[in-house]
């Protein structure tokens, strides 16, 4: 679940280390990523150590993620620009990291919150407009609430609204997020 997810990433002791938790993390199971994460810290989890481990060695240590291959092109790629950019850190805004190839903006504000500790967005859900609905819930939420309603969304969103065979018939919230959040005050 989400807190589980959560609890692993703030174990994470650099920033680095989030990162490439989050992206293993997408499109895979908890159990597989951390899986995934025990091996590649065993083999030496650094920006360093991931640009000098080739390839098939990568792919060896985070398979069975899901799209492993494009993982390992992007951690590869992403450590490359790590070590060159960022002295091995990883960039601080939304901005930098969506620079970053694998990273998109859900990741980045994930990130955001726990590498840096900095709330930046409150999530998307499975909306039909994403941007729209995150602004709408962020006009809407307090800010102070944010953190843990985006990792809320991560649950839901592993749980119970699947990117492959979602699960809308047992969903209590299709109607409500059909109303428009003012309704919903």
């Amino acid at each position: 679940n989400s807190h589980q997810v959560r609890l692993v990433l703030r174990c994470c002791n650099s920033p680095s280390k989030v990162l490439v938790s989050l992206m293993l993390s997408s499109q895979t199971r908890d159990q597989v990523t951390s899986a995934a994460l025990q091996r590649l810290r065993a083999h030496g989890c650094t920006v360093d150590n991931i640009v000098n481990t080739d390839d098939d060695t990568l792919g060896q240590l985070i398979y069975p993620v899901g799209f492993w291959r494009t993982k390992v092109k992007y951690l590869k790629q992403t450590s490359v620009i790590l070590q060159r950019e960022f002295r091995g850190d990883i960039p601080n805004t939304v901005e930098g990291l969506v620079r970053l190839p694998g990273v998109g903006p859900k990741m980045a504000h994930l990130a955001m919150d726990t590498a840096w500790h900095q709330v930046s967005d409150i999530g998307r859900g499975g909306a039909k407009n994403p941007e729209e609905t995150r602004k709408a819930l962020e006009d809407w939420l307090p800010r102070d609430l944010w953190s843990e309603i985006c990792w809320l969304l991560v649950g839901f969103g592993q749980q119970v609204c699947l990117p492959v065979n979602p699960l809308c018939s047992v969903c209590l919230n299709h109607v409500h997020l059909s109303l428009p959040l003012t309704d919903l005050k």
